[in-house]
């Protein structure tokens, strides 16, 4: 039989997270004030989190926690103890991407259920098979596998697995994206990015959007992810306000719930909802090869919303605007430049049309929108959010505080009841005097079920696990009663205080094992490696060849690529083998290696590389326990973020010194080839390799080279003679 999945739901607030629940959500996923891949949008405070929670328990619905960035070595101490409180609340699972928050979940605080996010890159079996390994218990599938790869990954493996189905798309692919932070230190791998791939660029051939995607949708192929087994349907938008959320989510739910027989007749209707979504023009995005051609019209401005007129006038108060379409106090409009760089949004407070104020302009007027933003001369006016149809349940503000979720663990005797509380060692017990059930005896779904009915909204039972010895009779108002006096026991034993002691012993715990040394510290001998191209000259240092897949043979150090389709993973691991009986090391730049080397039960030394990202050493601490003898430190990172970490296990630490990373990489076949430049002149070249189009600065990077620590030169793009090199973050902060 096939099985519904889940249909995930993007939450900014309260107010969005309750819309989702009323138009069909299974769950929604939202982020805290720091550590989420939308770290500009509104986001969720720690109370504001204990609401959505208990709401959704009632509403026998989840939430999903989003810590989907890579954590600093210095932001340890903050994340530790948000995960002390997470541990509280016990929302259904925690979506990450680094590493070494995988470790610290599965090591400190296992009651929390890891998926893995999209920004982890993963987009074959081996990478999949991998994470099921380190306790991920979903992958969020890279947003470039097609459908053919999807099916394939599905066939081989057996850990849940989520896709995207809607919403903004990235031209790079997830988690390996430098563009953000190349021009501005503005990170995309830290929730910060200003999305440069939006900007105009310019060619010999002309100029365009040549990065920027159109928006994912795939109403037409819910039938096709049902019958696969997918696990979880997932809507982007966290930054988007609830009217696109009740649009899109309703849009959805229609077609999921649909009859095989109605799927036709369904999908017109989805799509006339789903006209209120207010996004840019939809595409297949990476659903096939042939759609690789169309995810970008270069042509067009990437700018979601509906165009709704043009700035005619500025002034220090406001400005005028022709309208194309009706304005109304309330909308949220976006002033967007010709250049494609971000544009102001504000909110439209006040209007005034004809010298007097009003609620609402028409089409084809002119009126003045008030507002304290600097706004771009002739911007275009995007209607980007409209006032939210207010949702029939509770208010978001009335919702009660959630302080701890917990597990009990009943058991039922003849003569006792025992609940334990396993999380505070603590437990509860009554006396009982029960008679052998003659036709319906207890079942242990009825105890579960009368346990969550409770009234106090600041605690709620989590798991519920009932054994019970014999076949008894237990009359309801009994149980009820057993019920009331064992909630109110555990508000009387569950304390603030209580809470608090334990939320710190659980936190100076997980502190106290990242603080336990390295084997290796200091690098006393630090060594040089050099990726070389095939046709560069003799090199005195060790070196290493570009690819595996292009240069089988001839290197000292195996380097796998950082991107093996599905398809391609036979071929790989049949040129792995080969090469492993020649090679003395091999270096993994993509998780799924580390499955392809322990399939293949390869006993060489093992590296990593960028763009797999190390930026702390709670990763490192993970990749150690996967048999890796030296990792490379994310080149993001700036001085003050890998001091840190050299000074305590800088003999396990690469820096790479030099290089011309790829800022960009994508199987978006771009509209473009060869040199280009941005608005503000700095120079990129694109060069199609291995089927991959990649973006590379004019500029190599060149860093100084830190001690006690191993060192990287990557001459695979490198120029004879080049002087103007770029130091990228290393003296600013990367934010």
């Amino acid at each position: 039989m096939t099985m519904t999945p889940e249909l995930l739901a993007p939450a900014s607030n309260l107010e969005a997270a309750m819309t989702a629940f009323e138009c069909g959500a299974d769950a929604v996923y939202a982020g805290l004030e720091k550590f989420n891949a939308r770290e500009r949008g509104e986001n969720f405070s720690t109370e504001k989190l204990g609401q959505l929670i208990g709401y959704a328990r009632r509403k026998g619905k989840k939430v999903y926690v989003t810590l989907n960035t890579l954590l600093k070595e210095e932001e340890m101490e903050e994340l530790t103890e948000m995960l002390g409180q997470l541990v509280l609340l016990r929302p259904d699972a925690v979506i990450v991407q680094d590493l070494g928050l995988i470790n610290i979940l599965r090591t400190d605080f296992p009651e929390l259920t890891i998926h893995a996010s999209t920004q982890m890159a993963i987009h074959n079996s081996a990478g999949v098979q991998l994470l099921e390994k380190l306790g991920v218990e979903r992958v969020i599938l890279e947003r470039q596998v097609t459908l053919e790869e999807l099916k394939q990954i599905r066939a081989v493996t057996t850990v849940e697995l989520e896709v995207f189905i809607h919403g903004a798309l990235c031209c790079c692919r997830s988690g390996t994206c430098l563009f953000s932070s190349w021009i501005g230190g503005w990170s995309g791998n830290r929730g910060k990015c200003k999305q440069p791939c939006r900007r105009r660029f310019y060619s010999d051939s002309g100029n365009g959007f040549f990065f920027s995607t159109n928006d994912l949708y795939s109403l037409d192929m819910v039938e096709e992810l049902k019958e696969l087994g997918i696990a979880s349907l997932k809507i982007e938008g966290r930054l988007r306000k609830g009217d696109y959320v009740r649009s899109v989510v309703s849009a959805y739910r229609h077609m999921l719930d649909a009859p095989q027989t109605e799927s036709k007749k369904r999908l017109g209707e989805a799509k006339q909802i789903l006209t209120g979504s207010l996004g840019r023009r939809w595409s297949s995005g990476f659903r096939s090869e042939k759609d690789f051609d169309t995810v970008i019209e270069h042509q067009r401005m990437g700018v979601s919303g509906l165009l709704i007129g043009q700035v005619q006038a500025t002034a220090k108060n406001g400005f005028d605007v022709n309208l194309a379409k009706p304005l109304t106090v309330g909308d949220r409009i976006r002033i967007q430049p010709s250049s494609g760089e971000e544009g102001p949004s504000i909110q439209v407070t006040r209007l005034t049309a004809n010298r007097r104020q009003t609620n609402r302009a028409p089409r084809n007027s002119t009126c003045f929108v008030h507002c304290d933003k600097e706004v771009p001369e002739k911007g275009n006016v995007y209607l980007i959010s409209t006032p939210t149809e207010k949702s029939s349940g509770l208010a978001p503000d009335t919702l009660a505080q959630l302080d701890a979720a917990i597990d009990l663990d009943v058991a039922i005797t003849q003569n006792q009841i025992s609940i334990a509380l396993p999380q505070f060692d603590m437990g509860w017990q009554r006396a009982l005097d029960l008679d052998a059930a003659k036709k319906r005896p207890l079942a242990p779904e009825t105890v579960e079920t009368e346990l969550r009915k409770t009234g106090r909204g600041n605690l709620l039972p989590h798991h519920i696990h009932v054994t019970i010895d014999g076949e008894y009779f237990l009359p309801l108002s009994i149980m009820k009663e057993l019920r009331q006096g064992f909630w109110q026991w555990a508000t009387e034993q569950l304390t603030p205080e209580t809470l608090s002691g334990y939320t710190k012993r659980r936190i100076e715990s997980a502190r106290q094992r990242l603080a336990t040394p390295f084997p290796c510290p200091i690098a006393n001998s630090s060594s040089l490696t050099v990726i070389a191209s095939p046709t560069a000259d003799s090199i005195n240092e060790p070196h290493i060849r570009t690819s595996l897949i292009s240069n089988p043979g001839g290197a000292d150090e195996i380097l796998l690529p950082d991107f093996c389709p599905e398809a391609q993973l036979p071929e790989l691991r049949n040129q792995l083998r080969q090469a492993a009986t020649k090679a003395t090391r091999i270096r993994i730049t993509s998780l799924y290696g580390l499955q392809l080397i322990d399939e293949l039960k390869l006993d060489l030394p093992i590296s990593t590389s960028f763009p797999l990202p190390v930026t702390n050493t709670a990763a490192l601490r993970e990749l150690l326990l996967l048999d890796v003898e030296k990792a490379g430190m994310w080149i993001e990172l700036e001085k003050e973020a890998l001091e840190p970490m050299i000074a305590r296990a800088g003999g396990h630490l690469e820096q790479m010194v030099y290089g011309r990373p790829v800022l960009l990489s994508t199987r978006a076949n771009l509209p473009v080839n060869g040199e280009l430049k941005d608005d503000r002149g700095n120079g990129y070249s694109v060069l199609v390799e291995n089927q991959l189009g990649q973006l590379y600065s004019s500029k190599p990077l060149q860093l100084p080279k830190m001690e006690n620590v191993h060192h990287l030169i990557d001459l695979t793009h490198a120029k004879s003679g080049e002087q103007d090199t770029s130091t990228f973050n290393f003296n600013h902060t990367l934010a």
